[in-house]
């Protein structure tokens, strides 16, 4: 695995490199399985509940680790971001519109956590799967929201 190291000073550079890393390394759901299946064949609700079930663990608290989908999957355990990148990729893979939804739940509304929202019939569904007793579109408490919409080309 090769190792890059660069800075993440905002939540805009953020959900940039998830984007740029999710679409990059899309086609490594081409290589990982879930009962001999390519991720990339799943519907949407596999999918959300194989990354759902990776066990969640925080970064080391100062950074922000950010990682292709197939080395998130091996390592079997990821935080918002990672998860994010690999509900990214599906979408890019599959051609389903998405966006980022950036929240908080802190009184000061400091942002601090990612996932994507698919449009879907004309709406963005919630596909937090941060944790594994979230659902799609489960509605989110939050004090702030910000939207990032990444260009798919």
């Amino acid at each position: 695995m090769v190792v890059t190291v660069e800075p993440l000073f905002d939540k805009g550079q953020t959900c940039s490199t998830i984007f740029d890393i999710s679409k990059q390394y899309a086609n490594d759901l081409y290589l990982c399985y879930s009962r001999e299946r390519a991720l990339s064949e799943l519907n949407p609700n596999q999918i959300y509940n194989i990354v759902r079930l990776i066990e969640y663990e925080a970064d080391i608290p100062g950074t922000e680790v950010v990682m292709r989908p197939i080395h998130v999957i091996r390592h079997g355990k990821a935080d918002c971001k990672k998860k994010t990148t690999i509900l990214s990729s599906y979408a890019i893979l599959r051609g389903i519109p998405f966006r980022y939804a950036c929240t908080s739940k802190k009184a000061d509304g400091r942002i601090h956590h990612i996932f994507p929202q698919y449009k879907i019939l004309g709406r963005y569904i919630n596909f937090d799967a941060t944790y594994p007793w979230y659902y799609i579109g489960e509605p989110k408490v939050v004090t702030n929201v910000e939207y990032f919409n990444p260009v798919v080309q």
